[in-house]
């Protein structure tokens, strides 16, 4: 059951995993909520207990709820949440930097649209990119949707139109050559990393998270079921890919398997679990140790400004052009939303409706008489 009714009042399972407690006011008679959610429906319970028979008062606890601050409700949101360990430090740190100094002390209650603005109005106002102030606004537009859904206020004060629309500037697609000189540049031990971005289009944390049993060359395939991801003051850690179409099997191009044939038999060990990309001691890539050879390999290429996810993009680009469907480039890709698979297909055409004119312009003088 979803709901606990009791005479007093109730107990009831929110969206967000936590429980919320609501009540009649003994003097008013209306529908009041709780302060705060509750882990476990039983600590819900005894709480409305405890209001019930007069160990906590009405008044305080009304008075405790007016006074419930932005910061403390954001810091039991970010908590618990069901967040990736990257991402839930992500969250505490925009919070801190960009949301606190401001807003942070407000009272969620009296928090308004003109308060919002005018934080958005100084935060676009700053030295962060465009992408940064989209990515911050939507964190807490989703904080205050759950603070609705907790019956904590009446409606969302986020709502300013396409603040949390990212428009990033268009990036160049990188051309296979550049992979080839990008490869070249790197150590022997990931020479391979480049190839499977630009190839298999997998992100870097899924790429130093593949181990030998994830690679079948008889089928041609890699397996992506996690990625290695490196937190500050924790370290190098597995986890499940960032979302559940993160989880998927990659068929690769012939010339691919070749290469990750060679790999395998010259820096990989037979162990099932043994990772295709190890430092000497054989432990994971740390990411110190990849930047600074990712980035000798793009001043030896001359390609400074290459990110290895550009690579990533080469390879949905190479995907559509090779006539994928977007279901088709979704899967292949690890996308949950079509916005990115529509992005390489409108760059599919682009390059398509380039050579036409190319092949246009190999023919010279009127058109011939048909």
């Amino acid at each position: 059951m979803a709901r606990q009714r009791r005479h007093y009042g109730s107990v009831r399972r929110l969206p967000s995993g936590r429980w919320q407690v609501r009540y009649r006011d003994p003097l008013t008679g209306k529908r009041l909520t709780a302060p705060g959610t509750f882990p476990t429906r039983a600590e819900g319970s005894k709480w409305l207990a405890q209001l019930e028979s007069g160990a906590l008062d009405p008044a305080r606890v009304l008075a405790a709820k007016v006074d419930l601050r932005l910061a403390g409700y954001a810091g039991e949101w970010i908590a618990t949440r069901n967040l990736r360990p990257r991402t839930r430090q992500l969250y505490e740190l925009q919070f801190r930097l960009h949301i606190a100094p401001t807003l942070g002390d407000a009272r969620l209650a009296k928090l308004e649209p003109r308060h919002v603005r005018a934080w958005h109005a100084e935060l676009a106002a700053g030295e962060l990119s465009d992408v940064t102030v989209a990515k911050v606004y939507r964190l807490l537009r989703s904080i205050l949707a759950t603070a609705v859904d907790d019956g904590l206020i009446n409606e969302n004060p986020c709502r300013i139109k396409g603040a949390g629309v990212e428009r990033s500037v268009e990036r160049p697609i990188p051309r296979v050559e550049d992979v080839a000189q990008l490869a070249a540049g790197l150590p022997d031990n990931l020479a391979l990393v480049p190839w499977m971005a630009a190839l298999a289009g997998l992100r870097k944390g899924e790429l130093f998270g593949l181990a030998r049993r994830h690679i079948d060359l008889a089928a041609g395939t890699v397996r992506v079921e996690r990625a290695l991801h490196e937190l500050p003051g924790v370290g190098a850690k597995m986890a499940a890919p960032k979302s559940h179409a993160g989880h998927r099997v990659v068929t690769m191009p012939d010339r691919l398997v070749q290469l990750v044939d060679a790999h395998l038999k010259a820096h990989v060990g037979g162990d099932p679990e043994a990772l295709l990309f190890t430092n000497r001691r054989g432990r994971p890539i740390r990411a110190t140790v990849w930047a600074t050879a990712w980035n000798r390999a793009r001043k030896s290429a001359a390609l400074e400004s290459v990110r290895l996810h550009d690579l990533r993009h080469l390879a949905g680009t190479l995907t559509a052009q090779a006539g994928a469907t977007t279901r088709e480039l979704m899967d292949r890709l690890g996308h949950s939303s079509i916005d990115a698979a529509m992005r390489y297909q409108h760059v599919a055409g682009e390059r398509n409706a380039e050579l036409a004119r190319r092949i246009g312009d190999l023919f010279e003088g009127p058109a011939p008489h048909l």
